[in-house]
């Protein structure tokens, strides 16, 4: 799927926009290779595909100006996660059949490597620890060591994965796992046996659609259906002491993703959150308006907003993420089944590419927005 090579269409946002091509389907997650300086993004989508894509840069400007695809995977369920092995060579992929895989990115070929008795909804790979961990509509986090058929650990949490996100620093292997009842369910990833602190209530008084730890390991930030994010901070200090979280200490909620038309104010889910790998306080977040916004969590303040073009308006984003250089942001887009089937257009997935330049990243730019205090 995709166009291969050469200038593909821009939008009025000046992303580059990639069609993943007849057949698709909404992609519901991506992720960007650890490896700086390689842009290697893999997507997955509810058609059962795995794909990987070469990202190409103009030399001056280095906006991205194609799209390569590389090689294409089938899986046996829609795709709902992905993540990737930290030499780059191998993405792992879980989703609706149950299991998870890993795709050897060089020989194409597939390994089951995990396992769930339900959908696994999450995955995420340890990149210091060399672990996956894997969270499932069965109420279980799995922890492999992608050698053996059995998990080395199991956690039994309160209701179905929602989402799930861990911190890449060794100092701070922070676990969060959000549940289907608005529990935030937090651990140390060297030792799973008991939770650092008893289960988070979420702030945020609708069901959370999206957890993603910062970037230091100390707290999150999470986002739910009803167009809030909500920032906590102090959940831990790496040391096994569980600092009781304190609003007065920067813990926050903010609306967001959401269209006035006339008297009425439409609400859309916040369906991913991605942390800027070298700005800490930078968070966009993205949603079903189908537009992606970028904040300051220090500040209180948006920087800028943008949303997808005019003919596609409102078709839902359904996930975001950082390439480690920080200065390419990759969107996976699609419908999100909120209007029912009879509103449904013809199914198909789009991969946006927006260029990210470190004026974009502070909350002084203001494109669109900037200086509103999130509340």
């Amino acid at each position: 799927g995709g166009t291969a090579g050469g200038a593909m269409p821009r939008n009025a946002l000046q992303c580059l926009e990639v069609p993943l091509g007849a057949g698709s389907d909404t992609i519901q997650a991506l992720a960007w290779t650890p490896l700086a300086g390689t842009n290697h993004v893999v997507c997955g989508s509810w058609d059962k595909q795995m794909r990987c894509y070469e990202v190409e840069q103009d030399g001056a400007s280095g906006r991205p100006v194609a799209a390569h695809p590389m090689v294409a995977t089938s899986l046996g369920g829609p795709v709902l996660d992905v993540a990737w092995r930290e030499d780059g060579a191998a993405a792992f992929g879980g989703g609706c059949d149950g299991a998870v895989v890993m795709w050897d990115l060089k020989t194409g070929t597939t390994t089951q490597v995990a396992a769930h008795d339900a959908p696994v909804k999450s995955v995420e790979y340890l990149l210091n620890f060399g672990g996956l961990v894997t969270g499932g509509w069965d109420a279980k986090v799995r922890l492999w060591d992608c050698r053996q058929q059995t998990p080395t650990a199991e956690i039994g949490v309160s209701e179905r994965v929602v989402s799930m996100s861990a911190s890449q620093t060794a100092d701070y292997p922070l676990l969060v796992v959000a549940t289907a009842d608005r529990l935030f369910h937090c651990y140390d990833v060297r030792n799973t046996a008991a939770p650092l602190l008893p289960p988070l209530k979420s702030q945020l008084e609708m069901q959370t659609r999206v957890v993603k730890v910062f970037g230091d390991g100390v707290g999150y930030a999470s986002g739910s259906i009803g167009g809030r994010c909500a920032i906590r901070h102090n959940v831990w200090n790496g040391t096994g002491e569980t600092p009781t979280s304190d609003p007065s200490k920067g813990d926050f909620t903010f609306k967001c993703h959401r269209i006035k038309s006339g008297a009425d104010n439409n609400i859309y889910s916040v369906n991913a959150l991605a942390f800027h790998p070298q700005v800490a306080n930078c968070i966009v977040t993205a949603g079903s308006d189908g537009s992606f916004h970028c904040w300051d969590k220090f500040l209180r303040k948006k920087c800028w907003k943008k949303n997808w073009t005019p003919s596609r308006q409102h078709l839902p984003i359904m996930c975001c993420d950082f390439n480690a250089n920080g200065d390419l942001l990759a969107l996976g887009t699609g419908y999100d089944w909120s209007l029912g089937v009879d509103r449904a257009p013809t199914p198909e997935g789009f991969l946006l590419l927006q260029h990210v330049t470190p004026d974009m990243v502070t909350a002084s730019s203001g494109d669109g927005g900037g200086g509103r205090r999130g509340r």
